[in-house]
């Protein structure tokens, strides 16, 4: 890309009068650089291991001690705003579509779609953009549920509405559902009926669109999500045990949760901790749910996951 042209898009300011006038890759990691490339640096200890390894373009967003005054150096406002100018000017002439989806049905449709031409944008915004700028012939459709991602870089995206309710639910579990839908039968889905609304926009968005999709894809998504657990405290598979912790990492949600476990199993003993943001396993925790048989915390299941212990024995008591 032309070094001048480059300036303006991302409204930066050069520091120097280089030799170069164009470059090859944008990066953000050392590990990755190669001769010709732009490094986007976020400390000043990474620029000398990116300069001795070729990166002919440094971007920062402090002042930088310019070591080689033959490469150029540009200062911008904020590194994290680079990738965003660079994209919403790439995609000024696209064919793309792009569509905003709120978090529960975006988890929903990225567990389901099985569709090359879809590409669901996550929170690193540099892998967005490597995904976006290697495979643009070959996509149709990007999806986020950063609204303000999307302004920043495509903003006449669309927002997906509610649509009338076109499933049936033919039986449930607290996390399961089976359902009919467009005469199709879909058996133990997993997801909780809790989101029964958010599934039926996600299959008529996609229908609507032509977007291939298998339901029985879905895992537990981030929001109500069952971790099963043995007496000794040890994680089981989905489904093969009674006594569970739910993860729920939108505070707002939990008290809905709550209500729907109470409706949902009578029969169970059920608490609620939501004062903090649960991250690790520990001794307290283990105390909390020794007594009941389901415990809903403010959480995040990827985290607390990681902090149990695994144990590979499985044990398979009648599913919730």
């Amino acid at each position: 890309m032309s070094l001048d042209n480059f300036i303006q898009i991302i409204n930066g300011k050069l520091l120097n009068k280089p030799d170069i006038s164009s470059f090859n890759q944008i990066e953000n990691q050392v590990s990755k650089i190669t001769t010709g490339d732009l490094f986007i640096a976020s400390n000043e200890d990474e620029i000398k291991e990116a300069v001795q390894k070729g990166a002919y373009v440094i971007i920062s967003d402090f002042e930088p001690t310019i070591i080689d005054d033959e490469i150029a150096w540009i200062l911008v406002d904020d590194t994290k705003n680079v990738l965003k100018r660079v994209l919403r000017y790439k995609l000024l002439r696209s064919d793309l579509d792009f569509y905003y989806l709120q978090d529960i049905e975006y988890e929903i449709a990225y567990k389901s779609a099985n569709c090359d031409s879809i590409l669901f944008l996550g929170e690193d915004m540099f892998s967005n953009y490597k995904r976006i700028v290697n495979n643009q012939k070959n996509l149709k459709f990007i999806i986020s549920y950063d609204k303000k991602l999307l302004q920043d870089i495509y903003p006449d995206f669309t927002t997906i509405e509610e649509s009338k309710l076109d499933i049936r639910v033919i039986s449930k579990t607290l996390f399961t559902i089976s359902i009919i839908y467009n005469d199709h039968f879909y058996e133990n889905i997993q997801l909780s009926s809790l989101f029964i609304k958010q599934l039926n926009s996600v299959v008529n968005f996609f229908d609507n669109l032509g977007i291939k999709y298998d339901l029985k894809k879905i895992s537990p998504i981030k929001h109500f999500h069952p971790i099963f657990l043995s007496k000794q405290m040890h994680l089981r598979e989905f489904g093969h045990s009674q006594k569970v912790l739910i993860c729920e990492n939108r505070k707002e949600l939990l008290e809905l949760e709550f209500e729907y476990l109470k409706k949902e199993a009578p029969w169970a003993k059920i608490a609620l901790q939501d004062h903090h943001l649960y991250e690790k396993f520990d001794e307290k925790l283990k105390k909390e749910i020794q007594n009941v048989h389901i415990l809903l915390l403010y959480a995040d299941a990827k985290k607390l996951i990681s902090s149990l212990q695994l144990e590979s024995k499985i044990v398979t008591p009648k599913l919730l």
